[in-house]
């Protein structure tokens, strides 16, 4: 007895037979789901099993049917689902990243104690930290060294206790990359977007012998033959999706939209919820010189307000 096809299996089978019909793919993906992004359907059938690009809807069996070729360089950001996620207000999180900058600014604090070498590809760092050392006169039974101590002191011998501050080196390993708070430091500034070259030229002992592409590729990331190696900037910012609820996955993304592009789609999805005909959007986007496909791609992406 045959069993009855799953919803994600009539799904992909409508979507083939749409295009065979001769559908593009975009007006196939809007025929079998009207309520998603044609993008947005090609990744859901992608995570179904189907060989389906994620990026352009075609048949493929590999993940990376669109990598490295014009399409892929030139795609427009997708279609809107038109579904929206409210995410907690930033603020909630203030106490945390002020402790954190707290933390950064304690750890400048003690930046003048500190001292370091590299040796063998290990970074070895000291802090000298201050304190009052208090001697007793029992503690010393020979009256010579007693006396020794107090005169380098200027103290007088006939005391029975003296204090004085000292300085004791405390070591924080031998590592490969700068050990305490020195990497934070650096991981800090660099993401804040901080130019590289002054901190280089007070940190590194030669910054003229510097490999400046190595250090671009750890920064920046760098393209591979299948997909993309993040760099610290792009780390960071996988890090901070995924902690805002987004997700980070393979394959091409919806792009982001400029400042100007979030602004136009919003008003253009108020014009359209308030019943104005396209052609008076037209209108009253006309000195923004924008075109129909520009108008047509600003809508679809359904930034409402």
């Amino acid at each position: 007895m045959n069993s009855i096809p799953e919803e994600r299996e009539y799904r992909y089978v409508r979507y083939v037979a749409f295009r065979h019909q001769g559908f593009t793919n975009e007006d196939a993906a809007t025929k079998v789901a009207p309520e998603l992004s044609a993008p947005a359907l090609f990744q859901d059938l992608r995570r179904d099993g189907f060989p389906v690009c994620e990026s352009c809807g075609e048949y493929s069996v590999s993940q990376d049917h669109c990598e490295g070729t014009e399409t892929r360089r030139k795609r427009k950001p997708r279609r809107g689902s038109g579904r929206k996620v409210e995410l907690p207000p930033a603020a909630d999180a203030e106490f945390l990243f002020r402790e954190a900058l707290d933390d950064l600014r304690r750890s400048l604090e003690v930046l003048s104690h500190r001292r370091e070498y590299l040796q063998d590809e290990r970074f070895v760092a000291s802090e000298a930290v201050e304190y009052t050392s208090v001697h007793s006169r029992n503690d010393w039974p020979e009256d010579e060294e007693w006396q020794e101590l107090c005169d380098k002191l200027g103290l007088d011998p006939e005391r029975e206790q003296v204090e004085f501050e000292a300085i004791r080196r405390f070591y924080a390993g031998a590592s490969q990359s700068p050990p305490g708070a020195l990497t934070k430091l650096i991981a800090a500034y660099v993401v804040a977007g901080k130019p590289i070259k002054p901190l280089i030229e007070k940190l590194h002992p030669n910054p003229e012998s510097i490999d400046w592409e190595k250090l671009r590729k750890h920064l920046e990331g760098e393209k591979r033959e299948k997909g993309r190696t993040p760099g610290l900037i792009g780390e960071a910012q996988a890090v901070a999706r995924l902690v805002r609820g987004g997700r980070v996955r393979r394959g091409p993304s919806t792009e982001e939209l400029t400042p100007q592009d979030v602004q136009l789609a919003r008003l253009i999805g108020m014009l359209v919820n308030a019943g104005i005909s396209n052609k008076k959007i037209r209108h009253h986007l006309q000195d923004e010189q924008l075109t129909r496909d520009d108008i047509a791609r600003l809508r679809n992406l359904k930034l409402g307000p």
